[in-house]
């Protein structure tokens, strides 16, 4: 039944398109000659722009310190035991920022050629500081209770600017 549906479709689809029908290219009388938009012409000149942006920046800090205070501990019964150097003391942030830029060029066109010259400027500025977590435990290592406090201080900036000519 669907076989027999989709031939009836496509005889009434195609049974309009015959040879005597009202198109005279389809005889041949006369010569298509397609127009082209007076809009569309035209390539060669002068052009300028600008571009705004907006952009997030995640920044994990979380692990910033591990080596640090790995290396601090060292062979020592605290770091073997407790592992200090695992403490989490600084968080992940997000920040926003914003970019700017323009740009300007100029083409000309020869024939079926197109040669241009265009130079951009693009600038963009993202700045942040970690969250701080300080950790304080009161540890027993062997027969030493030690109190351990770690902390840091974390930051980034991050400017980009870029010049991009030919």
């Amino acid at each position: 039944m669907r076989r027999l549906l989709a031939v009836l479709g496509l005889v009434g689809v195609t049974s309009n398109a015959v040879a005597g029908g009202d198109l005279p290219t389809l005889r041949g009388s006369e010569v298509f000659q397609p127009v082209t938009p007076a809009c569309c012409q035209r390539w060669g000149g002068l052009y300028f722009g600008g571009q705004l942006g907006f952009g997030v920046a995640s920044v994990d800090f979380s692990g910033a310190t591990q080596e640090l205070v790995a290396h601090l501990l060292r062979n020592t019964e605290l770091q073997n035991e407790q592992i200090p150097s695992t403490w989490q003391a600084l968080g992940k942030t997000d920040q926003t920022g914003s970019s700017y830029g323009g740009f300007f060029g100029f083409n000309n066109a020869w024939e079926s050629l197109i040669l241009g010259f265009e130079f951009n400027y693009n600038r963009t500025n993202h700045s942040t500081s970690a969250p701080v977590f300080p950790i304080t435990r009161v540890v027993a290592v062997g027969s030493n209770v030690d109190t351990t406090t770690i902390t840091g201080a974390g930051s980034t900036t991050m400017r980009a600017e870029s010049w991009c000519h030919p």
